[in-house]
């Protein structure tokens, strides 16, 4: 499983991070930065190159200083766990232990509702004293704790000291313990060759070297069996997962110039079975070499379908145990439920940062990027219905036939409204921009009440009209108009009755005893006489409870349920979803 190495990073003063300090906020074992070109997230992941493994003065060229006249000084900060430096003191209950645990808990070394605290330090690695001001007032000299702490402690005028005593403290907690957090970058520009003169003796990930780390993984040593040939056995489980191949098996060549495939019976050169595989692939294998290491990944879904691009986060989750950081403008990324997303934007003067903690701040992100939502409509069949009674009633029919089929995973079932269809015009532009749908998702159904009071009524011409368009030749989907008034006339009259009363029991009991063309939710009010509103939400909730028979064999019924079970088949036929 990917892990968490270094939980947050705050800038300023590098390249476009010219102003205040920006934060991360909490960062987790897969981080999304999510903003337009431009925005800033490849300097975040430049720095974080520079910053993160915490050796070294940071080395800045010209081009890293801030352009801007106002910049500040180049200063970062660094996430800790308040526990993590509380346990690392060792100081348990003594009187060193509650004065720690009293600074480490002020408000002022918190930067977010994250529940982290902060340390910011300057370009030479040295943490900055004066932050620490407002979390040592009124405690002393802290030189028995910076004893206590580090050995180490310092003398003199007293607020001085204590701000030099303070900083020797955190600098002694915020220490790496034993070794260092590797990091390394994935570029955007990736292809499989061979080291060649002038290259890194490693290679790089982005392809050249990956071959002879792979083939050390196909052929391990003695001593590294175990864990190389599950590693192994990882990135050809994914590739087996990509192609659709239970057979699909990675094989690096014997002087490993070249990495072949075997895939539907033939041998064949990666580069062969198109871009997006050989993308996905090397992306794969880079990140299976690499072990606890914190990688910084420049736009995964550069010719990466939306299905590639979910199977490669999923495996990157659970199959290796980097932590990942990765810049993206994919809206198929940021709907991975296990991702944390950082919104990356850039004010005019400087990049900002913002943690996606909510689903209002992910949808302004999507804005951001350029998406509107019928854009990120992509579950692979999309079913409309006029209510929220009727998705109710078609999920249940759906669930008695085929409970392998997942809403929102499978398909969706969406509201169109039934005054769309009642009260407009077949020509009206707002019926004209519905049918365009369409063209978003080639699996669209939809299902229409007839609203019909006798057998020869005709629907009008609108819904003529929407059945015609959902049922032509050039879509993968219908559109099913009732055999009845309303989707409710489906329901066996004994449950609606029973339910309708519990529900409304100050209502008359209903006379509807199944009649096809009548409203079967006509309510009137045993006390006034006057007509009530059902509230055929909860309504139908507890008829589906009840309703527990398969609709009776050959009925109109079945045929709409088995028409949408296969309707969702067909559009996921070959694809499996990831989330």
């Amino acid at each position: 499983m990917a892990e968490v190495l270094f939980s947050g990073l705050g800038i300023s003063g590098y390249r476009s991070f010219g102003g205040p300090m920006q934060y991360s906020g909490r960062l987790g074992p897969v981080t999304l930065l999510a903003g337009q070109n431009n925005a800033g997230k490849s300097n975040f992941l430049r720095f974080l190159n520079k910053a993160v493994p915490r050796s070294g003065k940071i080395e800045l060229s010209p081009l890293d200083r801030p352009q801007s006249a106002t910049a500040s000084q180049c200063s970062y900060s660094l996430a800790f766990s308040p526990n993590h430096l509380i346990e690392k003191a060792n100081l348990n209950h003594t009187g060193a232990g509650r004065l720690l645990k009293a600074i480490i808990q002020h408000p002022s070394l918190q930067k977010s509702n994250d529940g982290l605290i902060w340390l910011e330090f300057n370009e030479e690695r040295q943490l900055i004293a004066d932050q620490f001001d407002e979390a040592i007032h009124g405690h002393g000299d802290l030189i028995g704790l910076a004893q206590a702490v580090g050995g180490r402690y310092f003398q003199g005028e007293h607020t001085a000291a204590a701000r030099r005593n303070a900083q020797h403290i955190f600098q002694s907690l915020s220490r790496p313990s034993d070794t260092h957090i590797k990091v390394t970058t994935i570029e955007s520009f990736r292809q499989i060759q061979p080291i060649t003169t002038g290259m890194p003796k490693e290679g790089t990930h982005e392809g050249s070297g990956l071959l002879e780390k792979l083939q050390r993984l196909q052929n391990p040593s003695a001593e590294r069996y175990q864990q190389d040939s599950k590693r192994f056995a990882a990135i050809n489980r994914f590739l087996k997962n990509v192609l659709d191949d239970s057979t699909a098996q990675l094989e690096v060549q014997h002087n490993a110039t070249t990495l072949n495939v075997h895939h539907a019976g033939k041998l064949l050169p990666l580069e062969n079975l198109g871009t997006g595989i050989h993308q996905v692939v090397i992306l794969a294998v880079a990140a299976t070499v690499l072990e606890r290491t914190v990688v910084c990944i420049e736009e995964p879904e550069v010719h990466l379908h939306p299905v590639l691009q979910r199977k490669f986060i999923r495996y990157l989750s659970n199959e290796t145990n980097n932590q990942y950081v990765i810049a993206t403008h994919s809206a198929h990324l940021l709907d991975y439920q296990r991702a944390s997303v950082v919104h990356v934007w850039h004010d005019g003067d400087h990049t900002q940062l913002a943690p996606a903690l909510k689903p209002a701040a992910l949808s302004n992100i999507c804005s951001d990027l350029g998406y509107r939502p019928s854009d990120l409509l992509q579950t692979n069949a999309v079913i409309w219905v006029e209510g929220p009674s009727d998705r109710i009633y078609l999920k249940h029919w759906i669930e008695q036939y085929d409970s392998d089929s997942v809403e929102g995973i499978h398909y969706s079932i969406m509201f169109y409204g039934g005054g769309l269809l009642n009260h407009l015009t077949s020509t009206d532009e707002e019926v004209t921009d519905f049918i365009k749908l369409r063209r978003l998702n080639r699996h669209l159904a939809i299902i229409i009440d007839s609203d019909k009071t006798y057998t020869s009524m005709p629907i009008n011409d609108t819904k003529k009209r929407v059945r015609s368009e959902f049922n032509g030749e050039s879509t993968n989907g219908f559109a099913w108009v009732t055999q009845g008034y309303t989707i409710e006339n489906y329901a066996p009259f004994e449950i609606l009755r029973s339910v309708t009363a519990e529900v409304h029991p100050q209502a008359k009991p209903l006379t509807w005893q199944g009649e096809k063309w009548a409203n079967p939710l006509t309510l009137i009010n045993k006390k006034t006489g006057k007509a009530m509103n059902p509230d055929k939400n909860r309504i139908a909730r507890l008829a589906c409870e009840r309703w527990t028979e398969r609709p009776p064999r050959g009925s109109d019924l079945e045929k709409l349920a088995q028409r949408c079970i296969n309707f969702i088949r067909e559009a996921n036929a070959g694809i499996e979803n990831e989330f």
